[in-house]
């Protein structure tokens, strides 16, 4: 049996919760991209969009937020200090 794993799709669309254009992302669960692909394609076929949905590894996504703002971590724990 195939493992599932965890993708995240990130889509600039018609949010229709607030009345405007924004990003949101979701994720879904497959065993590999093509499930996950066809599982995006589901969940956004009611959806105005603007360009091409993106779709990856939520670990590859998490791995990347890491790089993209490395001193985070550091910065919350000295404002904890603080509190």
């Amino acid at each position: 049996m195939e493992r599932m794993r965890k993708y995240i799709v990130q889509y600039y669309g018609w949010i229709g919760s607030y009345g405007d254009w924004d990003c949101d992302d979701f994720t879904v669960r497959a065993v590999n991209i093509k499930q996950a692909k066809l599982l995006m394609i589901e969940r956004l076929k009611h959806t105005l969009l603007k360009g091409a949905p993106h779709i990856e590894l939520y670990s590859t996504y998490c791995r990347k937020m890491k790089q993209w703002d490395d001193g985070h971590e550091a910065r919350m724990k000295e404002l904890a200090k603080h509190k």
